[in-house]
């Protein structure tokens, strides 16, 4: 554990295997930001899993859910939801009202 975080330290990228179905083992090196290491590492500590697995969990969770929840539409770069048939409007003065009422 200590060469990795000694790895980490020096900005050095680590090695991650990856397993595909209908290939053998293969390595690529991907560059992850300090903050979301070590919180994977955290995270992977508690569920008693190996980092590598949590990331994949992780990024298969998130690629499967791409597009899900609003249909794939978006404006401007934002994912739209489904509007209900009875919603009303949501207003400024409404989102400024519920703000204001908050404790």
């Amino acid at each position: 554990m200590e060469n990795f975080h000694g790895l980490e330290k020096r900005g050095i990228p680590f090695d991650i295997r990856c397993v595909m179905r209908d290939a053998s083992a293969m390595r690529t090196t991907l560059d992850i930001e300090t903050d979301v290491l070590l919180a994977v590492k955290d995270i992977s500590r508690q569920r008693h899993i190996p980092a590598g697995r949590l990331v994949s969990e992780m990024v298969r969770t998130c690629l499967s859910s791409v597009g899900t929840d609003t249909g794939g539409r978006k404006r401007n770069g934002v994912p739209l939801f489904p509007v209900r048939a009875n919603s009303s409007v949501v207003t400024m003065d409404l989102v400024n009202r519920l703000r204001d009422e908050t404790p």
